[in-house]
């Protein structure tokens, strides 16, 4: 707090100092009041008429450091003004994380949602929502379709590589849980014989050759295997 003390004071002596306004937001941050730093923040930028830019900034600075309660407020205050489209599509998807952090889960679901429709966020949304619904929300079944419709839009954009491979490594893994090792198997044997990442093949060979052990055909099972050792 002395610190906080000491910037402020200095600041009152040389109000011209944008230099020293920007120190005492950061002190605000770590040290202080992190939702002050977010209204010094707001005020900064519409003194620069950054359009929200500098909010933003500040605002995933403090999601970075764990401040989760200021990032909302940020990203709020960017949403309730009158930022460019791809700025608010940023501040609308982080805002769906920090609220995944505080626990928040049915807002960040409605923010992930929203996010999905925004240019750029379209995949990653889908991908946080599934996230959470298959982990701290335990509904795999709702979990899976977002999945697929992440796997499609990643499609729909030409990006088909490792981070397709894993989608789909998860979403076998979700047809497990669900009790369904046929439909698991069948993306398994598929991710085996297309995945663009040797190390998804590998992971997808030796999986397949898990469901065929669970089935009692012991040497498909020992031949899916082998295959994973040879191609190593």
């Amino acid at each position: 707090q002395e610190a906080v003390q000491s910037i402020e004071k200095a600041r009152r002596d040389r109000p011209e100092d944008q230099r020293l306004r920007e120190i005492l937001l950061l002190a605000h941050l770590y040290q202080g009041d992190p939702v002050r730093a977010m209204e010094e923040a707001s005020s900064l930028d519409q003194a620069r008429r950054a359009g929200g830019a500098l909010i933003l900034k500040y605002a995933r600075l403090a999601q970075e450091k764990g401040k989760l309660a200021a990032a909302v407020e940020g990203y709020e205050r960017i949403l309730r003004g009158e930022a460019a489209p791809a700025l608010k599509g940023q501040a609308v998807f982080h805002r769906g994380q920090a609220l995944r952090g505080l626990g928040r889960f049915t807002e960040a679901i409605d923010a992930f949602d929203e996010a999905a429709g925004e240019a750029g966020h379209a995949v990653a949304a889908r991908l946080e929502k599934a996230d959470l619904l298959a982990g701290q929300l335990a509904r795999p079944e709702e979990a899976l379709a977002v999945y697929q419709s992440a796997s499609e839009a990643m499609q729909r954009e030409g990006a088909r590589g490792p981070g397709a491979d894993r989608v789909r490594l998860t979403m076998a893994d979700l047809q497990i849980r669900l009790g369904r090792p046929g439909d698991a198997a069948a993306i398994y044997e598929d991710l085996a014989a297309h995945a663009s990442e040797a190390e998804a093949r590998a992971q997808a060979q030796f999986r397949a050759g898990e469901m065929l052990f669970f089935q009692g055909k012991l040497k498909e099972a020992q031949d899916a295997w082998y295959a994973v050792t040879d191609s190593f």
